[in-house]
């Protein structure tokens, strides 16, 4: 686990050095779950109860992972279900940076970064996947996404960093 966090941190800094954004999608539901996007038969089976909040907002699961610093000019938005498009201003801050590809690294691969990365290609956005700096570092990431992303491993994706001219 410890790696992948240095892996993030090390692309979070190489971006920022490259003048690139940097963006950090988190989840952050309400305790009574009502704003989640996830199925309501899947909500019900969520626990809520106090000692289980780790995805609440305001609690130690929904913040970033220690280790991985945030930068005041970096991004935050909080999502509800799996993709970091979904009922987030995701896509509207993008657009105003004008990014078309983006960099993806971090989260879940059988959820969050292969929801976000199907959302995105369909808004239009190129997407680097880095299967090193997710969970689980193992996975399948090309089998399951196929051709909607290119893959790279940390290094790579930090020599791609150019800065903005």
């Amino acid at each position: 686990r410890s790696s992948i966090i240095e892996k993030n941190q090390a692309l979070c800094q190489a971006a920022r050095a490259a003048g690139r954004p940097v963006i950090f999608a988190r989840v952050g539901d309400r305790k009574d779950n009502l704003d989640r996007a996830w199925a309501q038969a899947i909500r019900r089976e969520l626990p809520i109860a106090d000692d289980e909040n780790y995805l609440l907002e305001g609690s130690w699961g929904a913040e970033v992972v220690e280790g991985v610093d945030v930068d005041d000019n970096d991004f935050q938005v909080t999502k509800k279900g799996n993709s970091a498009f979904g009922f987030t201003p995701l896509h509207r801050i993008l657009r105003n940076l004008n990014v078309t590809t983006c960099i993806v690294s971090g989260g879940a691969v059988h959820g969050c970064i292969e929801a976000t990365v199907r959302e995105g290609v369909g808004l239009g956005y190129s997407f680097v996947v880095v299967p090193d700096a997710a969970y689980p570092p193992d996975s399948l990431i090309p089998e399951v996404l196929g051709t909607q992303a290119e893959f790279m491993n940390t290094e790579e994706a930090i020599a791609r960093l150019r800065p903005v001219q």
